[in-house]
C-alpha cells in the first residue's frame, strides 16, 4: 500500500484542473481553426507516437522509482 501524504488530494485536484483546462483549450483551438469537431486532429501521427512512447516510459520509470523509494525496505 502506498503511503499517501496530506498533499495527495491537492495533487489530484491540480491534475484534474489542468486536464479540464486543456480540454477547454483544445475545444477553443478547434473552433478557432474552423474545425469544431476536431476531425483534422483526431488521429495520432508517427511524430505523436515518437513523443508518446518515450514520455510514457519516463512516467512509468518515475512512478516505479516513487514506489520503490517510498516502500518498506
Amino acid at each position: 500500500m502506498l503511503p499517501f501524504g496530506p498533499g495527495f488530494g491537492l495533487i489530484v485536484l491540480s491534475l484534474a484542473g489542468g486536464t479540464l483546462a486543456m480540454v477547454h483549450a483544445q475545444r477553443a483551438a478547434n473552433l478557432a481553426s474552423g474545425d469544431p469537431a476536431g476531425a483534422a486532429n483526431a488521429r495520432l501521427t508517427l511524430a505523436n507516437w515518437l513523443w508518446l512512447v518515450p514520455g510514457g516510459l519516463f512516467w512509468l520509470m518515475s512512478l516505479a522509482s516513487l514506489v520503490l523509494l517510498t516502500g518498506d525496505a
